[in-house]
């Protein structure tokens, strides 16, 4: 049933692929030398079927796997190698697959790891709560529905975005995770949040749990967390996150200038401003500081486009 695959060897995706390109070319890796990986490989697929498949009759699930153990095996290698061709020649010719197995899947399992700690702990609670408890009528997430299936992707080793944003407000076709590139992306995408996170967390709790929002299509709590504290700042200087009904219209006939769209850069300036000073003093990191700032800067342009409408 491995024979399936056998193209995957193949893929010029995989940087395993590229690999036996190189050492076709040079001469270093024989067709019985690659045979033989392909039957490595083979094994290690069976491992994951028995491990991972509920069902063996089910081709797409046996197909899954084997392409699994060769994405795993190329990210352990293009890892093991830092991404440079010739010493991954000589990597794969002297050392079993097995290893670069471990490596790739090593990776796989922190990433996943990380998204799950991300999906459980990226919540604001009260002090007074032991645990964030998902039904805790308390409890904020700090992610929007987009990230949501961003991560729950991450955990099928799967990617649905191309390139990190400061928020996520749409996602792309799934593909598998391939190649360090990929890794790269997700680590800062996961980052992001991380920032995010440290960011809300940084402003008064009790007072954030104890204002009311408003609704949004993608759930994004966060984002009118900040919203709600841009209003209170602008019209009466306090850092408060109540809404009353007419504030955003109020907001709007302050700072927004209909002519080019935009707040005005003294209001733009003046919001941008604090954010620096209170997490300055709160004692942020610098990358905390330096995504909040971008963070703010994305929410204005999104009160922007409300006030177009």
């Amino acid at each position: 049933m491995f024979e399936i695959d056998v193209r995957a060897l193949r893929d010029g995706r995989l940087f395993l692929s590229r690999t036996l390109v190189r050492g076709d070319e040079t001469g270093e890796i024989s067709h019985a030398e690659e045979e033989a990986l392909r039957q490595e490989i083979a094994t290690l697929s069976h491992k994951l079927i028995t491990i991972k498949t509920e069902d063996v009759s089910s081709l797409s699930e046996l197909r899954q796997q084997i392409q699994d153990a060769f994405r795993l095996v190329s990210l352990g290698l293009e890892y093991g190698s830092n991404g440079d061709l010739d010493r991954s020649v000589r990597l794969l010719k002297n050392n079993r697959v097995v290893k670069f197995f471990q490596i790739g899947n090593t990776l796989a399992d922190e990433l996943v790891e990380r998204c799950r700690d991300i999906l459980e702990n990226a919540v604001l609670i009260s002090p007074e709560c032991a645990s964030p408890a998902r039904n805790n009528i308390d409890a904020i997430l700090v992610y929007n529905d987009w990230e949501r299936q961003f991560l729950g992707a991450i955990n099928e080793f799967k990617l649905i975005i191309e390139s990190p944003q400061v928020t996520l407000r749409g996602v792309a076709s799934s593909r598998p995770i391939t190649n360090l590139m990929d890794l790269a992306v997700v680590r800062q995408q996961l980052d992001n949040l991380d920032y995010r996170l440290a960011y809300i967390r940084a402003l008064p709790i009790e007072k954030v749990l104890d204002a009311e929002y408003r609704s949004n299509a993608d759930n994004d709590s966060a984002r009118e967390i900040t919203i709600a504290l841009m209003v209170n700042l602008v019209l009466y200087h306090e850092v408060d996150f109540h809404l009353d009904p007419n504030d955003l219209r109020s907001l709007r006939d302050i700072a927004y200038d209909s002519e080019s769209g935009e707040i005005r850069s003294d209001c733009r300036g003046r919001l941008i401003d604090w954010i620096k000073r209170y997490l300055d003093l709160a004692e942020s990191p610098d990358q905390v500081k330096n995504y909040a700032v971008a963070y703010w800067q994305e929410t204005l342009k999104i009160l922007e486009s409300e006030f177009i409408l």
